[in-house]
């Protein structure tokens, strides 16, 4: 089922209702949060892919705000589903509670990535304690000035983002446990993207794959993204110290550098296919 643009922000007392049991793929996008939500659970839901906005506003609509959490409450059977940038950032701004998703196995988000989304994700997280592949679609937003990585810094002293993904660690225990494929798209090797990279590699202890995909960049920044991947291909992982046997492959793919661009890591390993692969052997 497919709705689009149906649900206009200035108009009052909006309200939509789905009794859809059957309902295996629902495509929500380009509608604004309704006054009112009845959405009866589909245990058939198997993939959603939704795109919800609110309108700035000087006071919070509470009514909308529950709309939200009732939409929210009927994915909670969905075992693939997508979260647009908007919808990041309601979640981002406001208390919205979410019921865990148990059958959830793929879980894929749009956003920036920008300081306040952090939390958002980490609530996301917790609330998918059983997901198997996580994929990040990094939109770069040039008006945000964002931080940049500096690990001979963060080498010294735990930043404050690394010590908020830490604090999380207690409750995002199942989440950690059951992830397995890690892809971040649109990486620009700022510091929330190399933090959660780094966070995830050195906690997820079933992670067999992370495949990192840069965004658009020119040749000045072609070294510092070298010297970034090799010092993320050089942090610990939690994997490695498993006791089942295994291995963990980090897939390192470079997008919008041009034919130019040497890589000398790509010789290394044997040869300049479109992945650098690194493969370490669990003991």
């Amino acid at each position: 089922m497919r709705v689009t643009s149906c649900f206009d922000a200035y108009c009052n007392k909006t309200w939509v209702r789905m009794n859809v049991p059957k309902l295996e793929k629902l495509i929500w996008k380009f509608n604004a949060v309704t006054d009112v939500t009845v959405f009866e659970n589909s245990n058939l839901l198997h993939e959603a892919s939704i795109g919800f906005f609110m309108l700035k506003e000087g006071k919070v609509n509470m009514g909308r705000l529950q709309s939200a959490n009732d939409f929210f409450s009927g994915l909670s059977h969905v075992r693939s589903l997508t979260l647009e940038s908007q919808t990041i950032e309601i979640l981002s701004k406001y208390n919205i509670i979410i019921q865990p998703f148990y059958n959830l196995k793929s879980l894929e988000l749009h956003t920036g990535l920008k300081k306040r989304n952090v939390q958002a994700l980490a609530f996301l997280f917790r609330s998918s304690p059983t997901l198997h592949t996580l994929i990040l679609e990094i939109i770069n937003d040039y008006k945000i000035e964002r931080k940049q990585w500096n690990r001979d810094l963060w080498s010294i002293t735990s930043t404050e983002e690394e010590q908020y993904w830490e604090s999380q660690i207690p409750c995002l225990k199942s989440f950690l446990q059951h992830l397995k494929v890690v892809k971040i798209q649109g990486f620009l090797d700022c510091a929330n993207e190399v933090t959660l990279a780094k966070f995830l590699l050195k906690h997820g202890k079933a992670l067999e794959e992370m495949i990192v995909c840069s965004g658009y960049s020119n040749r000045r920044d072609t070294l510092r993204r070298q010297n970034i991947r090799s010092q993320m291909m050089g942090f610990s992982w939690a994997s490695s110290n498993a006791k089942v046997e295994g291995k963990i492959v980090i897939l390192l793919r470079y997008l919008g550098l041009g034919a130019h661009v040497e890589r000398p890591t790509a010789l290394m390993l044997g040869g300049c296919a479109p992945y650098l692969r690194l493969v370490t052997q669990v003991v």
